[in-house]
């Protein structure tokens, strides 16, 4: 039981996202009346994904879990789009929400049509980039809707605040590395890199944590 916590719950730091699953479920009727909602059945799903790829890596496909991992990113980057529109005021903010849908979308049909990646056995790269660079794009625009807006003094009860801090970190440091995944992913001496996004995976969990619980209740218009 010790080594079987061990290696799908600390290893494959299942706790780092089962905490931040449980808080936002503690406080879903904060939520409950907003588009926020949606956002924490997301983090359910997040964790589920992490068993389900765990298990199919282990007993489907041994030492492969790479088709679960681009199925995740779809639904992942489509849902975060989604929310940032939901919360855009500004009719450029919600155009560039839009480009990157699109540049999303046509990158995957790039990849899977024209180059012919096999995304069983090998992660998204361009799409990855551009939804992971969007995301970023996203995060700025917001905050820059932020501080041309009365809502700057209150920032930190905003709940929008703490999610778009919280994925900014970690795409900071997930694009990056997303580039050349395929490659250090079969070198053992680059290992060490899938430590960073560990990190950053926890930094966005603290700092949802810390929205779950500091912002206020958002009602729907």
């Amino acid at each position: 039981m010790k080594e079987f916590l061990n290696e799908y719950l600390i290893d494959n730091y299942l706790f780092v996202q089962l905490i931040p699953v449980l808080v936002g479920l503690f406080y879903y009727k904060k939520f409950k009346n907003s588009f926020y909602k949606y956002f924490i059945w997301l983090l359910v799903y997040v964790f589920l994904h992490e068993i389900v790829s765990l298990l199919y890596g282990t007993y489907v496909d041994v030492g492969n879990n790479q088709i679960i991992m681009n199925i995740f990113n779809v639904i992942n980057f489509l849902f975060l789009f989604r929310l940032f529109y939901e919360f855009s005021e500004q009719s450029f903010f919600k155009k560039s929400i839009l480009f990157f849908i699109v540049s999303y979308i046509l990158a995957l049909l790039y990849e899977l049509i024209i180059v012919k990646i096999d995304y069983h056995t090998n992660a998204q790269v361009i799409p990855f980039m551009i939804g992971g660079l969007g995301i970023l794009v996203c995060v700025l625009l917001y905050f820059y809707q932020t501080l041309n807006s009365e809502k700057v003094i209150r920032v930190h009860r905003d709940f929008m605040f703490w999610i778009c801090t919280g994925y900014f970190i970690y795409y900071l440091a997930y694009v990056p590395f997303k580039i050349k995944q395929n490659y250090f992913a079969q070198l053992d001496e680059y290992q060490y890199l899938f430590k960073i996004l560990i990190i950053a995976t926890l930094i966005k969990g603290v700092l949802l944590i810390i929205g779950f619980i500091w912002s206020k209740r958002k009602q729907e218009s």
